[in-house]
């Protein structure tokens, strides 16, 4: 568990990775459209500028032409059914700009909590990894507390034992002291009572 832990946060990077390819995909689109959408614009521009001319020109022949009028009558309806044309082929561009503009907010709060992830997954391996070290340093510790104890044990040991030799060694020489003392004892114990018949004889 601990290394797909590990391996986790690259495959976050990855989709990070995919995630952002598909933006600068969907931004450059996203910029052809509004290219193509300023040529409209600029082309609706145009005819309302040419319809606005028209109408000028018709208003000026109205009063001499009435045949010339009703020409440019029917031109200045195409125009502006041109014009409406126009403005529903805009619609589609402006909806798909908004569309795009919404799938650009949906990646960004994907890759936001991506980022979010990727940085919890980094904190918990921080965390793991500075309990292990606390671990570590504290058997470590242990183990130097053990082996003071081993080495204070042994010196106790050491010191009792040669403690112990010594008054083992006492005794021996304290028994060979008190057994010349008896042998001494006894042969002046021996002594005194040869004295002893001796004076009664």
């Amino acid at each position: 568990e601990y290394l797909n832990g590990m391996s986790a946060p690259r495959g976050m990077e990855d989709d990070v990775d995919e995630a952002r390819l598909q933006l600068r995909q969907a931004l450059a689109h996203c910029a052809q459209d509004r290219e193509e959408l300023d040529r409209l614009r600029k082309m609706l521009q145009q005819e309302r500028e040419s319809a606005q001319r028209r109408e000028r020109e018709i208003e000026e022949l109205q009063a001499s032409n009435g045949e010339e009028v009703g020409k440019l009558n029917v031109t200045l309806r195409k125009a502006e059914q041109a014009r409406r044309d126009g403005e529903i082929q805009l619609h589609p561009l402006e909806q798909r700009e908004a569309d795009l503009a919404e799938e650009l907010h949906r990646q960004k709060e994907k890759e936001r909590l991506r980022k979010e992830y990727i940085e919890e997954l980094k904190k918990r391996h921080e965390e793991e990894k500075n309990r292990l070290e606390a671990l570590h340093l504290k058997e470590q510790a242990g183990r130097r507390d053990d082996q003071v104890l081993r080495l204070t044990a042994e010196t106790a040991f050491t010191r009792v034992h040669a403690e112990l030799t010594k008054i083992k060694s006492y005794q021996e020489t304290r028994k060979e002291r008190e057994g010349e003392y008896k042998v001494l004892m006894d042969e002046e114990h021996r002594r005194m009572q040869e004295t002893v018949q001796v004076c009664v004889c």
